[in-house]
């Protein structure tokens, strides 16, 4: 899932770590 917000990579990389 790809948008077009200047946050939404940040999200990604707290959530991962938080997934893992």
């Amino acid at each position: 899932m790809h948008v077009r917000l200047p946050g939404s990579s940040l999200l990604f990389i707290y959530l991962v770590p938080f997934v893992v």
